[in-house]
């Protein structure tokens, strides 16, 4: 599966992605970073598009920031 593209729900949050093409039984790395001022909790969405899907691989994160 080839990762075409890796974006986020807003521009408080950033997403990256350690390859850039996953092999079958292989596996990757996601990482999410949520900035914020201040204390709060949150809950964001990871859009994934890859080659071997119409519509985006979605992850959603939750926490609580600090």
């Amino acid at each position: 599966m080839k990762i075409d593209t890796i974006f986020t729900s807003c521009e408080c949050t950033t997403a990256k992605i350690d390859k850039s093409v996953i092999k079958k039984s292989d596996s990757a790395i996601i990482s999410v970073t949520f900035k914020t001022d201040k204390p709060e909790e949150f809950s964001r969405e990871v859009y994934v598009k890859t080659n071997s899907n119409e519509k985006p691989i979605v992850y959603s994160v939750e926490g609580m920031a600090f």
